[in-house]
């Protein structure tokens, strides 16, 4: 999440003078994967926002909060939010069934994401692997 200043910004805490078309941000990444908001942050847990106590999960990547920011928060919050998850989860699905992909060297690691300076971060783009459109099934 960042923005550009229209204007110039003193920030009398930490005395820094920024100028008019600086880019500022908050740190998402860092908070997303910060152990002190996220157990074992960077280890893949597909119950991390389980709740077993009411059988539910409350966390969604539509559900804003102040330590889960992928579509901002408070004023800010994207209202095309929903629209954004749900074609995603419909790109998701279409590829898992129709696409066979196969990773050309089994050692391969994926390196962490790429920070930028405005807070956007990009993934590895060096990962080789093949893609192949399945054949549709005859009836």
């Amino acid at each position: 999440m960042s923005r550009v200043l229209h204007a110039p910004l003193k920030l009398k805490s930490v005395d820094i003078d920024l100028p008019k078309g600086s880019y500022i941000g908050l740190p998402c990444k860092f908070m997303h994967t910060d152990p002190e908001l996220y157990p074992d942050p960077l280890t893949f847990d597909r119950y991390r926002f389980y709740d077993k106590a009411s059988n539910t999960s409350t966390a969604r990547a539509t559900t804003a909060s102040e330590t889960f920011l992928p579509f901002g928060y408070g004023a800010s919050l994207c209202p095309g939010r929903f629209i954004g998850v749900k074609a995603a989860q419909v790109l998701f699905s279409r590829f898992l069934l129709e696409y066979d992909v196969q990773f050309l060297s089994k050692g391969q690691k994926f390196a962490p994401m790429v920070l930028l300076e405005n807070t956007w971060t990009y993934p590895e783009m060096d990962v080789m692997a093949k893609v192949r459109r399945r054949q549709p099934k005859s009836p």
